[in-house]
């Protein structure tokens, strides 16, 4: 019970203490309960790690042939360490992961015995407790590629600020905190750092994981050195870690003299590394040097994204070594393979001014300009439509500050060149106030009714061989813009 909190509060008077002692308590049971039993979002983001560290592994040997299957007397109930608190809610948490699939667990038990004797050593490297190997099973169950809601990444979880503080190079395209090796070595140096800062090294996790100034903020809170005390102060999302990484630890405890029933991991694949100096697609290394994706995805772990930039810093890149030889005669082309598709330059705009001073824009060489001349009734909308463009475009190739246009006047126009034929031959005076359209012979009169965003041009597109002059000739229309939402329209359609 939280009675230090209490205590801080003498001067209060009594009734007003008795409900912030009510208060105490009702908060440290709901917290309580919250720690025994984690969310559902904390157990679903949990179960998609030890299913995505099952389907990124590779076996030797079945899955299935992990006949033995977690259960609660698999654990050393009088299991102590000697560095780290015991927490009451080692075995909830026990019991979290027995729900799990048991074939998935054992592959991620199986992951971490592939990295121990790794971590171990590099924990006696740094003077650490050798229980600290087993922390990112309880972080991130060995998903390599784990990404929690903090953007923290990799096997040890990794703040980006920790990392690039200790060293990372971290990319939009390529990320360090991936590799299980130096993501380790950095998470033990901070580890060590914490522990100096905290004390012990049950404190040391736990502001490993929330970030100093919550653990800060919590240990004031609190001014306690249990650790479910502690924790039932810190943020929810980041209490589970350390029961997590007590019942793994006595797991692992447990399966090291059982290493023998679990399905065995397969070596790292065997591979070259070259440095990528210039900016390129992983696919026009897959389509010149005869690569599948996913081996490049398989052998490069840390590349992030498709596109690769290594003209500001070459990036390390792994090949299967009978690739390599064709890599290196081929790596000057790469780059120029299919690049106008990958990489597509820009079309140049050129900038000119009108006689007013305004600046009006031409969207380059791939573009042929037509010249309309505005008539009468004309608005930028129906002209718009008329030429499928934006009415924003006709302002900025025309230099106009709003919807004003004047007959007589010459508005630019850019198409595509390959299509641009087909805007060309438009009337310049399909408008005249005085012509009418003969009403075709055998036509069927139907009346439609003016919808919202209509002109006579949208109009006439839903009728075969009808024009926006023919509607606004046989409706008696000088200015289009004048169209009344429901205004009834005679059309004139032949069968």
């Amino acid at each position: 019970m939280n009675l230090f909190l209490y205590s801080k509060y003498k001067h209060i008077s009594v009734n007003r203490k008795s409900i912030l002692y009510c208060l105490i308590i009702v908060f440290t049971f709901i917290n309580y309960i919250g720690l025994a039993q984690p969310d559902q979002s904390f157990i679903s983001w949990y179960g998609e790690q030890i299913e995505e560290t099952k389907t990124a592994t590779y076996f030797t040997d079945n899955l299935n042939s992990a006949t033995s299957s977690f259960n609660l007397e698999s654990l050393n109930q009088d299991f102590t360490s000697e560095f780290f608190l015991k927490s009451e809610y080692t075995d909830s948490y026990y019991k979290i992961l027995c729900n799990y699939n048991q074939q998935s667990l054992f592959s991620v038990l199986a992951k971490w015995f592939s990295y121990k004797d790794t971590y171990e050593s590099l924990c006696e490297k740094h003077s650490i407790p050798l229980e600290l190997a087993v922390l990112p099973l309880a972080l991130s169950a060995m998903n390599i590629k784990a990404v929690n809601d903090d953007g923290n990444t990799g096997l040890w979880q990794l703040h980006y600020l920790i990392a690039i503080k200790y060293g990372l190079r971290i990319e939009s395209f390529y990320d360090e905190r991936i590799d299980p090796v130096l993501s380790a070595e950095i998470a033990f140096k901070h580890l060590k750092n914490l522990y100096q800062i905290t004390g012990n090294w049950t404190m040391a996790i736990i502001s490993y994981t929330t970030g100093m100034p919550e653990f800060r903020k919590a240990k004031d809170q609190c001014n306690c050195n249990n650790p479910d005390s502690l924790l039932l102060f810190i943020p929810q999302k980041h209490q589970y870690t350390y029961p997590m990484f007590m019942a793994w630890l006595q797991i692992t405890d447990y399966y090291k003299d059982y290493t023998d029933i679990l399905p065995q991991v397969s070596a790292n694949p065997i591979s070259e590394t070259v440095e990528i100096t210039d900016r390129v697609h992983i696919e026009q290394i897959q389509g010149l040097i005869g690569i599948t994706l996913n081996q490049i995805r398989e052998y490069n772990p840390l590349i992030t994204d498709a596109v690769i930039d290594g003209r500001k810093e070459s990036v390390p890149f792994n090949l299967p070594p009978e690739i390599t030889e064709k890599y290196n005669l081929l790596k000057d082309s790469i780059p120029k393979f299919l690049d106008t598709i990958y990489f597509p330059k820009p079309q140049s705009v050129e900038i000119t001014y009108t006689e007013t001073g305004g600046i009006a824009y031409n969207p380059g060489s791939n573009y042929e300009r037509i010249d309309y001349i505005i008539c009468s009734g004309d608005n930028l909308g129906a002209i718009a439509n008329r030429f499928d463009v934006n009415i924003s475009e006709l302002r900025d190739w025309n230099a106009l500050n709003g919807n004003t246009i004047y007959a007589g006047k010459k508005l630019f126009i850019y198409k595509p060149v390959e299509e641009a034929s087909k805007y060309r031959n438009i009337s310049q005076n399909e408008v005249k106030k005085n012509e009418k359209s003969p009403i075709p012979e055998g036509s069927i009169e139907i009346v439609y009714e003016v919808k919202s965003g209509d002109s006579p041009y949208t109009i006439a597109k839903n009728f075969d061989g009808v024009s926006d002059k023919d509607i606004m000739s046989w409706n008696n229309i000088s200015n289009p813009s004048k169209l009344q939402l429901g205004q009834k329209l005679k059309i004139y359609i032949t069968e």
